[in-house]
């Protein structure tokens, strides 16, 4: 998510975006990014465990890896109020199949996904975002959206568009895993917020190639 750390800080169920050069066997990493689909505070929990809210997103937590290598259950160790920073992959209904969460000791907060707009409201996946501060607010799309959380909204003080597209940006072969959604422009599929051409896929269906 932008900041610089060492390799011993990848862990087992991050998902990154490697940026790689070379063929067969032979492939070395130019760089690799660790994605966070949301960093904030824990704004509900499921007392069964299997949900955790961050900033109002769900957060499904079946398959999630806790960096102390406990399981699962673990997760109804985090309270309303504490900063936690979750990757994993967003299904088509918004909901964060969580793969890993860790506490955070930032407070500042972010959010990955489609940014709308609506009648001068803007949200990303539910999340209602705030871009008074930002001088050249984005259009709808993709966006990193960077800022605090004020209990209600997240004041955006930074706005990346597309930043997995910069990140691959020199990349002409792409491997991408992700679930499917359909796009608007009908037999339009969405994998990983790139758009395929394909229309054998249903929904909610989970795919690498």
């Amino acid at each position: 998510n932008g900041e610089p750390l060492p390799a011993s800080a990848l862990t087992v169920g991050q998902v990154v975006a490697i940026d790689a050069a070379g063929q067969g066997e032979s492939v070395r990493a130019r760089s690799i990014t660790v994605v966070y689909e949301i960093s904030g505070p824990v704004t509900a929990r499921d007392p069964a465990g299997a949900f955790l809210w961050v900033m109002g997103q769900a957060v499904d937590t079946a398959a999630t890896r806790l960096p102390q290598a406990r399981p699962a259950a673990g997760v109804t160790d985090f309270a309303p109020g504490e900063f936690v920073a979750v990757s994993g992959l967003r299904r088509s209904d918004g909901v964060i199949v969580a793969t890993y969460i860790a506490r955070t000791s930032s407070r500042k907060a972010s959010v990955t996904g489609d940014l709308d707009l609506d009648r001068g409201a803007a949200h990303v996946h539910g999340t209602p975002v705030v871009l008074s501060a930002i001088s050249a607010p984005p259009a709808a799309g993709p966006v990193r959206v960077e800022g605090n959380w004020d209990g209600t909204a997240l004041a955006a003080d930074r706005v990346i568009v597309d930043p997995l597209g910069r990140v691959l940006a020199r990349a002409t072969r792409f491997a991408l895993q992700g679930y499917v959604k359909r796009g608007s422009a009908g037999a339009a599929l969405r994998i990983a917020r790139s758009e395929e051409h394909t229309s054998e896929l249903q929904s909610q269906f989970r795919i690498s190639y």
